[in-house]
């Protein structure tokens, strides 16, 4: 029997939806501004650089925030949602030792023979703490103090 879902329900579902939208929006957007910082830090060849790498900033952004929203969807399990909806501390956690992961993680140097020598973040583990950010932020999750309409 196929039954018609209540207003309610379609006004709870539709701030679900909300929610995940500015969470990957948001997630994106960060990852896009820490991606554009490193460019500028890293390998930022003037005026070309500037033109191109927000694009490439964008195309990252992109993949990384999909491939998070596609392993966040490993937190809807109920065994697993039980745990991480309980409380943003977890999302808070990946988020903040992602931040601080890049002021503790290990350099590299590089010998280029044209330029000399370039010292950069590990480039594994920073990729470790760009995914941590991005997956926390994407994630993060829904506030309980949410307004729910079905207690009217």
């Amino acid at each position: 029997m196929l039954t018609v879902p209540s207003t309610r329900a379609l006004i709870n579902a539709c701030l679900n939806i909300q929610w995940r939208v500015l969470a990957i929006a948001s997630a994106w957007i960060a990852g896009w501004v820490v991606y554009m910082i490193a460019m500028v830090l890293t390998v930022y060849d003037g005026a070309l650089s500037l033109l191109f790498q927000p694009f490439m900033a964008a195309a990252w952004s992109t993949i990384f925030v999909a491939i998070v929203a596609l392993i966040g969807l490993l937190t809807h399990i109920p065994v697993v949602a039980r745990v991480w909806h309980r409380s943003w501390l977890w999302a808070a956690g990946f988020v903040c030792s992602s931040l601080l992961g890049i002021f503790a993680i290990p350099t590299t140097t590089y010998s280029i023979p044209e330029d000399g020598t370039i010292t950069v973040v590990e480039p594994r583990l920073a990729m470790i703490c760009y995914f941590l950010l991005l997956f926390g932020i994407a994630n993060w999750p829904k506030p309980k103090r949410w307004p729910r309409f079905d207690r009217v």
